[in-house]
């Protein structure tokens, strides 16, 4: 029996404005390698404030390639 061949993930990151309780949801990034670079784009794409850029945070978020 062959084995089913492994989906490809995409990773995105899901970034968040910690000031707040709850946190603030700003936006998602996709194809980020890891959690600071996630941030760095956030900050270009997404147009957050000098002041804003330190309580960033990136939640990893998976998905199959499928979807």
């Amino acid at each position: 029996m062959t084995k089913r061949p492994i989906q490809a993930q995409k990773t995105s990151w899901a970034i968040y404005h910690l000031k707040h309780t709850p946190a603030e949801f700003v936006g998602i990034i996709d194809d980020a390698p890891d959690a600071e670079t996630a941030i760095e784009r956030a900050v270009e794409k997404l147009g957050v404030s000098q002041n804003e850029r330190g309580r960033l945070l990136a939640k990893r978020r998976v998905r199959s390639a499928a979807q």
